[in-house]
């Protein structure tokens, strides 16, 4: 058995998915073989899986800039919930645990200065979070939040 690639972006639950050669991957988390999720023309980045696991939100990237996309987490045909053709990724899901949420720079005046939104995942339209400029975001179990406001403090 081969293990050669480069495997990147990993989320998890009782379900790895990562993406290698663009395409998005799903093996159990107890191991086994991968099997391919995605046959996508442009590349995809950050998934996240919902927290009960029936679905996943990636960005892809079939008509140029990336864009938000939700599918169910076992494969299938991918929806596409954002048209803001900006940089972004997904940051993951909301605290009700229904709505993805992603930094995008489309209304930043600096292209390094990303925003947070929320989409749902049944589609609608984005909305600007309250948080300034961030690239990630993280709710505790009960409260509380915490949020990455820069990524080239980590290359230092």
């Amino acid at each position: 058995m081969s293990t050669h690639g480069y495997y990147r972006w990993p989320t998890h639950n009782d379900t790895v998915v990562f993406v290698c050669e663009d395409h998005l991957w799903s093996v159990a988390a107890s191991g086994g073989v991968a099997r391919r999720l995605t046959a996508n023309p442009g590349g995809i980045q950050s998934p996240a899986l919902s927290p009960d696991g029936a679905l996943l939100a990636f960005v892809g990237r079939d008509e140029g800039p990336g864009e938000v996309f939700v599918m169910p987490a076992v494969g299938g045909e991918a929806r596409r919930l954002t048209f803001l053709g900006e940089t972004m990724r997904v940051c993951g899901w909301s605290r009700d645990r229904r709505d993805i949420l992603f930094a995008c720079s489309t209304h930043s005046p600096f292209s390094r200065s990303p925003l947070l939104y929320v989409v749902a995942a049944d589609g609608g339209e984005p909305h600007l979070l309250p948080n300034g400029p961030a690239i990630h975001v993280s709710y505790g179990l009960s409260s509380g939040v915490v949020i990455e406001r820069s990524e080239s403090d980590l290359a230092r």
